[in-house]
């Protein structure tokens, strides 16, 4: 949940009206104006509107959202409505079917790291390598409109929150946003970038630009297919998710149809092989497999989000819930992986610091980076042994991670056991994305 000020503004604003629960009881949106919530603000010291109104997903609503189950949308301009509105979607879970490598382009204009890259720099490099045009089946795609627009004027229907009945609304071309739009011979895409892995997305960063193109711009001929790109730029990672809508006028139709993930690989490095890995880990002495802290982190690019970021300052499993968004009971998860596999240690003030080969591992990029780290989870016999297995070809299923479990005689209950076997799937999975055959 936010804290501080946008609570305290918030929460202000709301109660300002003493008919504001009334009215949300009878199901209205409630009209305001970005100026009358600005003066609250001023008043309380907090932030401007901008900053007080961006809640790119359900964890950034001010606590008295979350409670009331409501949100805001802009109207136009300077006008907004409140009320009980969905206006987030899940994103499908799962790991990928396959990830595609490509060299890090050699452009000249794409200065710096690729860790470093902005948004706008990742979509320029997925188009230089082939990563959209791939996801979308094209061979050649223009890059067209982006920036600041008006929104147009046109009229949708959002389900309230609690799906039990249906809004309708008229927007009088609000300001929008768009990062990138593509068009081919046969169909046009409109980009959402973010450099952040979330659960869920708020689905009006796709749907207005969508309408924009649709009933503003009165593009009937071809196929508009809104699509989120995800960057994970401390693993150089990418992810391109293609979704339609289902009923062009009903906001929450959105259904996702297709997903194609990739990563940048630097120049420098050289293709990884399962039998070299396979070598590596035949070889490699092992420890005896500790039962506590066992890892119970399924989403690796996180762990290398994490690594990455305590290389620039230690942090405490409140500050990881804060960067990730989720509650304090799992950024604990994601820092005890680290701390199982001796790439942190905790400080005398509780937080998680990086080791000295955790320093190491994190001072390397890309693929080098993520071999690094299969080669010290290696170091631990039971993820060794089921490494060797997924690397020779036979992808253990959960019964046999349990029994090999079992085996290392770690004394966790049967059911932790089941559980734990589902993130040893999860490595191991992630770790043939890194070789090639």
């Amino acid at each position: 949940m936010v804290r501080g000020l946008k609570n305290e503004v918030w929460t202000a604003f709301l109660e300002s009206d003493p008919t504001f629960y009334e009215k949300l009881n009878q199901k209205e949106l409630i009209e305001f104006t970005a100026k009358e919530v600005n003066m609250i603000s001023k008043e309380l010291r907090g932030p401007d509107f901008r900053n007080l109104s961006k809640f790119d997903k359900r964890e950034d609503l001010p606590d008295i959202f979350i409670e009331q189950q409501i949100n805001i949308m802009p109207l136009s301009t300077s006008k907004y409505i409140i009320g009980n509105m969905e206006e987030y979607a899940e994103f499908k879970g799962g790991q990928p079917d396959s990830l595609h490598q490509y060299k890090v382009p050699e452009l000249l204009t794409l200065q710096g790291k690729v860790t470093n890259w902005n948004e706008n720099s990742w979509i320029s490099a997925a188009i230089a390598v082939g990563g959209f045009q791939n996801a979308f089946d094209e061979t050649e795609l223009v890059r067209t409109l982006n920036g600041r627009m008006g929104g147009g004027r046109w009229q949708f229907n959002i389900a309230s929150v609690t799906k039990d009945y249906v809004n309708s609304i008229i927007l009088d071309n609000p300001q929008i946003e768009i990062d990138a739009i593509l068009e081919s011979g046969k169909a046009i895409y409109v980009i959402e970038a973010k450099r952040v892995k979330e659960s869920n997305f708020l689905v009006r960063q796709l749907y207005f630009p969508y309408r924009k193109l649709l009933s503003d711009l009165k593009i009937w001929n071809k196929p508009i297919y809104p699509v989120f790109f995800e960057i994970d730029s401390a693993a150089q990672y990418a992810r391109i998710r293609v979704f339609e809508f289902v009923d062009a006028s009903s906001y929450n139709s959105i259904n996702e149809v297709k997903r194609f993930e990739f990563q940048l690989i630097d120049n420098e490095v050289t293709d990884a092989t399962k039998d070299g890995l396979l070598a590596f880990a035949q070889h490699v002495e092992t420890r005896q497999t500790p039962a506590e802290l066992f890892p119970q982190a399924n989403d690796m690019s996180k762990i290398i989000t994490l690594l990455v970021e305590l290389g620039k300052t230690p942090m405490k499993n409140s500050d990881i819930a804060v960067m990730f968004g989720f509650d304090p009971r799992q950024s604990d998860y994601y820092g005890n992986f680290l701390l199982y596999f001796n790439l942190v240690q905790k400080n005398i003030e509780g937080e998680f610091e990086l080791s000295l080969v955790g320093r190491q591992v994190a001072s390397l990029s890309g693929v080098s980076r993520n071999l690094a780290i299969v080669h010290e989870i290696f170091h631990t016999r039971l993820f060794n042994r089921v490494g060797q297995a997924y690397l020779k070809g036979h992808k253990m299923n959960g019964h046999e991670i349990v029994a090999m479990m079992r085996d290392e005689h770690l004394q966790l209950s049967e059911s932790t056991m089941k559980r734990r076997a589902s993130t040893v799937v999860a490595m191991m999975e992630w770790m043939l994305l890194q070789v090639t055959d």
